[in-house]
């Protein structure tokens, strides 16, 4: 079975840093998708769900006019904006159906 690339991104959210919200840019990838199956068709146990774990995630905010990058070693500032990250991404694609 072949898996899909992952989707790189590069798109700019509002963040606050503590000094106000202001825009920041946020770079990566999305490791590809499988959704979980509960049962195969012959009632066998299924599997779960597998990927779509953000990648390779880098964060610039604009400093007196430079675009500098965002040390974030806990993690806290990639966990507020994750659910904007994918979000902004599915937008970027487009609905197939539309």
């Amino acid at each position: 079975m072949s898996r899909s690339r992952n989707t790189k991104f590069d798109v700019t959210l509002v963040y606050d840093f503590g000094d106000g919200n202001e825009d920041c840019r946020v770079t990566g990838e999305i490791a590809p998708y499988s959704p979980a199956v509960f049962y195969l068709r012959n009632g066998d146990p299924g599997y779960p769900a597998e990927g779509g774990d953000l990648e390779d995630t880098t964060i610039y905010r604009t400093i007196n006019g430079k675009e500098v990058e965002v040390e974030d070693p806990d993690g806290k500032i990639l966990d507020a904006l994750q659910d904007a990250i994918y979000e902004a991404v599915e937008e970027t694609r487009g609905d197939p159906g539309d």
